[in-house]
């Protein structure tokens, strides 16, 4: 973080906090290996399993519609429901 903060105060001098800079700081610091780092840990707490610590009340999972179950049961989508109509005749 400190790399950020002499970065932010090179470039926007200005600047008070990292939540008021510019895009163009963004775009700096986004390619760099740190930032790679933060935005996968970032994922991985959003979707990881709660038991392990992230995911807090299930939010990430409920945002892309997942829905926790100890066990799934055909139909599973569109592409079998037909077969499994076929089956129960």
């Amino acid at each position: 973080m400190q790399d950020v903060r002499e970065l932010r105060t090179k470039m926007f001098p200005n600047s008070t906090s990292i939540a008021a800079l510019a895009a163009k700081l963004v775009r700096a610091i986004e390619t760099s290996e740190f930032f790679e780092l933060l935005r996968t840990h970032t994922v991985l707490g959003f979707l990881g399993l709660p038991s392990y610590g992230g995911n807090r009340n299930q939010a990430g999972w409920k945002y892309i519609g997942f829905e926790d179950r100890m066990a799934f049961e055909p139909p599973f989508g569109y592409y079998d429901a037909e077969d499994r109509k076929a089956e129960k005749k």
